[in-house]
């Protein structure tokens, strides 16, 4: 990469703008290859569920392995381009960027996103679109109405104490 130095061009505005169009190139061939990646890291996702799925021999558990630490050193690619654009960004806004956000949002993240989820029947989903069945089954379920048992819920309120202790009313 050739960028001319701010004390060799004419102006340091005329630097700034020549180094965001060449960072916007790097950009732009970067993005084209991580989007042949996107496919590339499917497959590996596909892969890594039928191998999970099978046996475990250990040459499986070997390219389990690497299948996950493939994905892994991809989505890491994909977070180290995003913080550089936000970089960019804040730079541009006068904004100064932190560690702390980009930390935040990778914390966000990785909070959000689901590897496996038990089915009722008991057997564990991997594949994205399992896993998102299943979280709508269960909150169908959950939101779903099944009426009240009366009976349970007055048995309930009647065992309820219906006076306060002396450390109870104290603490009142």
């Amino acid at each position: 990469m050739n960028i001319v130095e701010p004390e060799r061009g004419p102006d340091k505005k005329e630097f700034w703008d020549l180094t965001k169009t060449k960072i916007k190139d790097i950009t732009i061939t970067v993005s084209k290859k991580l989007r042949l990646n996107e496919n590339e890291v499917k497959n590996w996702e596909d892969k890594l569920e039928n191998l999970l799925e099978n046996d475990g021999t250990q040459q499986n558990l070997n390219e389990v392995e690497k299948l996950k630490n493939d994905i892994y050193k991809y989505y890491e690619q994909k977070a180290e381009a995003a913080r550089i654009r936000s970089k960019i960004n804040w730079y541009e806004k006068g904004e100064k960027s932190t560690n702390y956000f980009f930390r935040l949002e990778q914390k966000r993240g990785k909070e959000k996103l689901w590897s496996k989820i038990k089915a009722e029947n008991g057997t564990y989903k991997n594949n994205i679109n399992e896993i998102l069945g299943e979280q709508l089954k269960y909150y169908e379920k959950l939101f779903t109405s099944g009426g009240c048992n009366r009976e349970a819920g007055e048995k309930l309120l009647y065992n309820v104490n219906k006076t306060l202790s002396e450390a109870e009313k104290t603490v009142m």
